[in-house]
């Protein structure tokens, strides 16, 4: 790849060409300087663009190919609702009852719906389960219709992502199913799907072939559930209703709780690189080529650490035992670390069903929901700091303590502990990526031909635990820089 500074040499060299601007170009005047520094910028960054159009075949780099890979997969931009517990007390002389689906406000105006219909003794307290989701219902006229007739979902103007979708018409509601799997003709199913912009399209049928095909004329009710995702509202903090029913309604208190479920964002452009690094998969089965780490991660994009292993890595690590037959042993931490964890140097152990955590038991049935015949365990994941020890040598030309925060730096982007690379089990870095990784991140040592960097990473553990959580940290990182004379090897 051409650097700004390669083109500007180029440039240098070439000037002498043109004698009445030559004068100019040694005293650097602005009015010739800007034009040769803006064509050399151009360049520059041309010239980048082609190095990663040409890994791109071997490695998606680009944003907009990670989305278009995530598109084909048919990984859908979306976000997880929070669930919550409310306490009500009703200050009433007589019961009080909360609808199923009414809406609360919290103190940050998000709104809440009640899934738990309750009625509350007089001047008592009673707790009720309630969703963070918004609806939106749009009704929409069916015009020259077409097989796999398409709907565009709009967006939502507030804000907030969108969790769910459901599609009815005058005969009732359709049935999600993803790329009509396993359809007849005229069975009432919708499939989602989505492109490099994050837009997103319903599809229905094609008549007599499969599913439904809506005709001219036919009214369309779509109803959008939005969420505002990742959110963690105080406890006890006040609640209230949306609008005032009856006058006893002044007389209740509602106030937040906990929350049962946490909510979560849509997957960023980091978690969906990783995602499609997995082979494709059929109708998000795991089933197909056992890809259960897929499954895991693709309902759960937000956990912090991931390990998913068979009984043969099992008993690899800590030996034969018939508790191990069809077994699928899972290690996981979300990013609320509600699950228990160990410290560096202890021995991760099976959890007990009283110590799992809500995000552990979703974990677990969606793994059997996949396929029944599995018996899942739990394991404690265990922190494992990578220990490791850089030592470059650079010119005198630069600062060897800037040098040696860079590569800290970029050592911990990389391998740190929310780094990608470092949310999986059995990690453990390559000397080549790190190699790699020192040459692109760090001037000092890729721009001197005469730099030179060692590195000696210490494997986590002989026999590699797949419940370890590695990762680099400040303390498992020595770096040493040197600085050393460059001479010209050149003949002069």
């Amino acid at each position: 790849m051409q650097t700004k500074a390669d083109f500007q040499k180029l440039i240098a060299d070439s000037i002498a060409k043109y004698p009445v601007i030559t004068p100019l170009f040694i005293a650097e005047d602005p009015r010739i300087m800007q034009h040769l520094d803006a064509i050399a910028s151009v360049l520059a960054n041309f010239s980048q663009q082609i190095e990663v159009s040409l890994a791109e075949p071997f490695e998606k780099v680009r944003d907009s190919t990670i989305l278009a890979d995530a598109a084909m997969r048919g990984i859908i931009s979306k976000a997880t609702p929070a669930r919550a517990r409310i306490k009500i007390f009703n200050d009433n002389e007589q019961p009080f009852q909360v609808g199923n689906l009414r809406t609360i406000l919290d103190s940050n105006g998000y709104e809440w719906r009640v899934e738990t219909p309750l009625t509350i003794p007089p001047v008592s307290e009673a707790f009720i389960e309630a969703v963070q989701i918004t609806t939106e219902i749009i009704t929409l006229t069916v015009v020259n219709t077409y097989p796999f007739y398409a709907i565009q979902v709009p967006e939502n103007s507030s804000g907030y992502f969108l969790a769910n979708i459901a599609l009815s018409d005058s005969r009732g509601e359709f049935e999600y199913r993803e790329r009509f799997v396993n359809t007849f003709p005229d069975e009432r199913v919708f499939h989602v799907e989505t492109d490099d912009r994050k837009l997103m399209w319903i599809r229905l049928g094609y008549q007599n072939v499969v599913g439904v095909q809506p005709r001219d004329g036919d009214l369309l009710t779509l109803t959008l559930g939005f969420t505002a995702g990742d959110i963690k509202p105080k406890s006890a903090s006040p609640m209230s209703f949306d609008y005032l029913l009856t006058p006893y309604d002044n007389f209740v208190k509602l106030s937040f709780d906990s929350l049962i479920t946490a909510g979560s964002n849509p997957p960023d452009i980091s978690t969906l690189r990783d995602l499609c690094r997995y082979p494709s998969v059929y109708d998000h089965s795991a089933v197909y080529l056992g890809e259960f780490d897929f499954l895991i991660r693709r309902t759960f994009p937000t956990l912090r650490f991931l390990s998913v292993w068979n009984e043969t890595i099992e008993e690899v690590v800590r030996g034969a035992s018939l508790d191990n037959i069809n077994t699928l042993f899972v290690s996981c931490l979300s990013k609320d670390n509600d699950e228990i964890i160990l410290a560096e140097g202890e021995t991760g152990r099976i959890l007990k069903e009283f110590e799992l955590t809500g995000i552990q038991k979703a974990i677990r049935a969606k793994i059997l929901e996949a396929d029944n015949s599995y018996r899942v365990r739990f394991f404690t994941p265990v922190r494992a700091k990578i220990q490791t020890e850089i030592d470059a040598y650079v010119s005198t030309s630069y600062s060897n303590v800037s040098v040696k925060n860079q590569i800290i730096a970029a050592l911990l982007d990389s391998f740190g502990e929310n780094a990608t690379n470092s949310r999986r089990g059995r990690n453990q870095p390559l000397y080549k990526q790190v190699y790699d990784l020192l040459k692109l991140k760090i001037p000092a040592i890729s721009s001197e031909s005469r730099s030179d960097a060692k590195v000696y990473i210490n494997d986590v553990t002989p026999v590699y635990h797949p419940e370890y959580w590695a990762y680099m940290t400040t303390d498992s990182l020595i770096v040493n820089v040197e600085n050393i004379n460059v001479t010209n090897l050149a003949w002069n």
